[in-house]
């Protein structure tokens, strides 16, 4: 009888270790994206900034721009915080998966 119910726990928790592996790498494969986002939006900005435009702009361009430049800069610090989120959500599982000396 012990040797069925230590097998039933074993099976417990190897399940749940199957289940916060499996969280873990969808957390990862999640920041990893964002993260590659977050660069792509930072070297957007760059180049943004850093084109050179022989032609002489109006003032309503040069707002334009500013507005757009800002406007851009708000979604990197949005994209920051998820990439922030993300990882601590990972670090979280990481962390916190049960192990089956838990059970």
């Amino acid at each position: 009888m012990d040797k069925e119910r230590l097998q039933s726990i074993l099976n417990l928790a190897g399940a749940k270790e199957n289940s916060s592996a499996k969280n873990f790498v969808e957390a990862r494969k999640t920041w990893e994206f964002n993260q590659k986002r977050l660069i792509e939006l930072r070297d957007f900005r760059k180049e943004y900034t850093t084109s050179e435009n022989p032609t002489p702009q109006s003032v309503s361009h040069y707002q334009s721009t500013r507005i757009f430049l800002s406007q851009l800069s708000e979604v990197i610090d949005q994209q920051e915080h998820q990439v922030a989120s993300d990882y601590g959500d990972m670090n979280c599982l990481l962390y916190t998966s049960p192990s089956p000396r838990d059970s």
